[in-house]
This record gives structure tokens, C-alpha cells and sequence, in this order.
């Protein structure tokens, strides 16, 4: 998905880039390299790209047999948070963030514009809810991540399907990592995306979930190491594959030539045999003529 021709949505729930700030591509344009006659910040620069670490998640708690009804059986929150609360603050570059609900709730959306990005609601099914990122450069566009709430404790592994487990008193934590990818951002949003996230000695506001965070350090790590794996089986496979084409062009080539030896020697064969057959005809004529005379001769009087 693409934020204002920008920025995109890249997911991958295993990796993180814990604690490292947007960094810019070498290959940054420079300003005699840009459009001339506009200065609104609005032109694009060219060749940058710019990786923001983003977790989506949702905390669900059952209200339990004393609290829950038919409509509201759990007490859940929806957020988006920088992947080190600590060390990142969203809001440089953030306006607002939009959550859009199941429609069965009034009103379905709903704007929460100061850090922890966090909504708090009632309720008592599943559901897809629609997270909206909408940037403080109003040129580009929002990013979208869908993020899947979850109130029921995860089946176990190799369980057969059927209904939700029963409601647990322990919290139940989804939590996603995702990356807010800009390529080509606009020069407003590059100053926004490269300012000093937190001043010094600065206090932002903590969620009361953040104890609950996934901690998604060293993932990265591991998504690489994976990554680097299959490269290197995929390079082995291909060069595997290579010199088996090598090999079998080499066998064509060879069978191309005895095709050719044989087409050369069927040739000569055929036409020495043709030869043969001419040079016995002819033979088979004089013969002829020459028993014809001997009994020509035998016979007159």
C-alpha cells in the first residue's frame, strides 16, 4: 500500500529494527538534481527510502461471569506503538492514527491523535480492524494495516478446528510487526522522518500495556539468518541446475554431431549403393548382347 506515492505498509511478524532511527538511502537526491520552481516542500526526493519500525497489536481481558453479558464479554485496547517506546515517539511524524471498527459499533471510526496511539472498547466477537496512519506532510497519503483482534486464547498446536477456547482470565496479546516504508518521500516528510525523535530528559506518555509488548529483539536477526539460508539454497540449488544445463547442452552438442556422422555416412551409403545398381544395370545390358550373338550364331544355318 502506498502513502502518497511515498510510503507503504511492509509486514513480517518474526524481524525488528529495535532502537534504529529512519535512516537515508546513499543515493539521496540532491538539490540540483530536483525539479526548480517549487518550493513548498512538496517535491519528491528522488532515490530515498526511509524503513520506520511500527508494532500493531490488541490486548483482550474477559470481563468474566460476574461483568460479562451477550454483547460485552471482554474488555479490549487497539493500538499502534513504535517498535522501542523508549527509544522512538511516533508523533514527529505522525498527525493521527484511525481505527475503524466492526460496523456493529457506533460511531465505526475513530481518531486518536496523541501518543500511545491506543483505543479502548467493549465487546464479544473476533474481527479485522482497519488501523489508519494519516501523516503530518498532508501530501501523503495514509498507510493502512489491518490488524486481527483477538479475545480467545490460541488453539494449541495441531488441534482440529472448532470454536473459540473457553474465555481465560489471562490477557490475550496480539502483536504484529510491520514496517512504514517511504520511498520517494516528499521534502516535508523527510525533514519530519529525520528529526530528533524525543528531546533530552523529555517524558512522553507510557502505555499501561507496555508491559504485556512483545519483545521483538534479536527477531530481526533470526528473519536474516533465514533469509541468508534460503539465499544461499537458492544459489546452490541454481548452480546445481546450471551445470546440469551445461551438461546436457554438451550431450545435445554431441548427439547433434553423431546425427550429422550418420546423416553423412547414410548419405554416402545410399549413394554408393545407388552407383551399384547403375553400374550393374549397365553390366547386365552388354551381357545380353553378347548371349544373343552366340546363339544367333548357333542357330543359323
Amino acid at each position: 500500500m502506498t502513502a502518497g506515492g511515498g510510503g507503504s505498509s511492509r509486514g513480517g511478524g518474526g524481524s525488528s529494527r529495535e532502537g534504529v532511527a529512519p535512516m537515508a538511502s546513499p543515493a539521496a537526491s540532491t538539490a540540483r538534481d530536483r525539479p526548480r520552481g517549487r518550493d513548498d516542500g512538496s517535491r519528491r526526493t528522488r532515490g530515498v527510502v526511509l524503513h520506520v519500525p511500527v508494532v500493531h497489536g490488541s490486548h483482550a481481558v474477559w470481563l468474566g461471569p460476574e461483568k460479562a453479558d451477550e454483547s460485552r464479554t471482554h474488555r479490549w485496547h487497539v493500538y499502534l506503538r513504535a517498535l522501542d517506546t523508549l527509544a522512538l515517539d511516533l508523533s514527529h511524524f505522525i498527525d493521527h492514527v484511525e481505527f475503524v471498527l466492526h460496523e456493529s459499533f457506533r460511531p465505526p471510526s475513530r481518531i486518536v491523535s496523541t501518543p500511545p496511539y491506543e483505543l479502548v472498547e467493549h465487546g464479544w466477537g473476533e474481527f479485522d480492524i482497519l488501523v489508519r496512519v494519516h501523516f503530518r506532510c498532508s501530501v501523503e497519503r495514509p498507510v493502512e494495516f489491518y490488524h486481527p483482534l483477538k479475545l480467545f486464547p490460541a488453539a494449541p498446536p495441531g488441534a482440529p478446528p472448532g470454536p473459540p477456547a473457553e474465555p481465560t482470565r489471562t490477557p490475550v496479546v496480539a502483536e504484529f510487526y510491520d514496517e512504514i516504508v517511504f520511498q520517494d518521500p516528499t521534502e516535508n516528510m523527510l525533514k519530519l522522518l529525520q528529526l530528533t525523535q524525543r528531546q533530552p530528559n523529555t517524558r512522553i506518555s507510557l502505555s499501561p500495556l507496555a508491559h504485556y509488548y512483545t519483545d521483538f529483539s534479536g527477531a530481526e536477526g533470526a528473519d536474516l539468518k533465514r533469509i541468508e539460508e534460503a539465499q544461499t539454497a537458492v544459489a546452490a540449488e541454481t548452480a546445481k541446475k546450471g551445470t546440469r544445463y551445461d551438461e546436457l547442452c554438451a550431450e545435445q552438442e554431441a548427439l547433434n554431431r553423431e546425427l550429422s556422422e550418420l546423416a553423412t555416412a547414410t548419405s554416402a551409403a545410399q549413394a554408393k549403393v545407388a552407383s551399384g545398381e547403375r553400374g550393374g544395370a549397365e553390366e547386365g545390358g552388354r551381357s545380353g548382347k553378347a548371349t544373343g550373338g552366340a546363339v544367333d550364331m548357333v542357330l543359323s544355318p
